[in-house]
């Protein structure tokens, strides 16, 4: 690293020749479904600032309305001001969205960022890529993601980015904490209508729910009201109902198993690598609430996919949004779709 002198302020010199400047900070946001996570790292080496760290409300573009997407993006300046005690020179902006697909959202948010008065260079991607490059850091590694929706990324030593799944949850989002809750559901209707066994989660949710029949559960699940979100939530039975060993549980258990491993090995199968293990990391609320699949999807991967070896992610999403930045294969000329 080499220091280099100037009138006004001192640079550093690093890397394969990029100048970075001591007093300026390069903004990560991951703006996920609902809040977003936003961190400021020093455009310096030391990059990680004490309490670096602040939210904003959402910015999914198919979630919330314009008007509250600007005020969200508002926020920002004096958040920054607040960490830094000054108005900071902000040298680039990544950002990892939800939403992002829709053609519409990216040069929405870009605007955005030129309203508040930033006018660096701004990278918008989806937030999946944004935990992916935050897990590995940059690194070859799969990501698989079980949350509301489900998704299998990947990156290898290339630099080359593959996903398999996360088609939405109409068509896809199979091992998702919606795809066991609707198969939970299911499994209660088939269990009232006497066609197939009864199950433990019947008395579980219809007591929870306040529920009397049948009727009580279909009106519910097609009510205006029930999205995604709520028909996901009652994927919290599954694990009370596999504690008591409960054979529709355990169907609905090995089918979500077998899809997230499914989808880890086609990803595995596809990259690229030069090295003996890449790390997998794990993320989503099945997987930190699951024990029951966590620990199966890791007996199985270590069965099909040997060479990937489960590992905790290094940083988050936000961090990786901040890296997109200054990583390759994450340049301007491609963002935002």
């Amino acid at each position: 690293m080499q220091e280099v002198q100037n009138n006004t302020e001192k640079t550093v010199r690093c890397g394969e020749g990029k100048i970075m400047r001591e007093n300026s900070y390069v903004l990560g946001i991951d703006g996920g479904g609902t809040g977003t996570t936003c961190i400021l790292l020093s455009d310096t080496e030391e990059r990680l600032i004490e309490n670096g760290y602040f939210q904003i409300p959402g910015i999914n573009y198919n979630s919330f309305r314009k008007d509250q997407i600007r005020d969200a993006f508002a926020e920002i300046p004096e958040k920054i001001r607040e960490l830094t005690g000054k108005s900071a020179e902000i040298s680039g902006i990544g950002i990892g969205a939800a939403g992002v697909s829709n053609p519409d959202a990216a040069p929405f948010l870009k605007a955005c960022v030129t309203e508040i008065g930033y006018g660096c260079q701004c990278i918008i991607r989806g937030d999946d890529e944004a935990a992916l490059l935050g897990a590995t850091e940059g690194e070859p590694g799969i990501l698989l993601i079980a949350g509301t929706g489900s998704v299998c990324l990947a990156m290898d030593t290339y630099g080359q980015r593959l996903r398999v799944g996360g088609w939405g949850h109409v068509i896809d989002d199979c091992g998702s904490a919606y795809a066991i809750g609707r198969d939970i559901l299911s499994g209660i209707v088939h269990a009232l209508d006497e066609r197939s066994e009864e199950t433990v989660l019947t008395e579980m949710v219809m007591k929870q729910m306040g529920w009397q029949d049948i009727h009580d559960l279909v009106a519910y699940v097609y009510a205006a009201g029930t999205g995604k979100r709520e028909i996901a939530s009652f994927s919290r039975f599954l694990e009370p109902a596999l504690e008591q060993q409960d054979y529709i549980a355990e169907k609905i258990e090995g089918h979500a198993v077998n899809e997230l491993v499914r989808m880890v090995t086609a990803a595995a199968q596809k990259i690229q690598k030069d090295t003996a293990q890449i790390p997998l990391i794990l993320g989503g609320g099945v997987m930190k609430n699951n024990a029951h699949i966590r620990n199966a999807v890791i007996r199985e991967i270590q069965i099909r996919v040997p060479f990937a070896k489960v590992s905790e992610p290094l940083h988050d999403a936000a961090y990786g949004a901040a890296l997109f930045i200054e990583r390759s294969g994450f340049d301007e000329d491609n963002s935002g779709n």
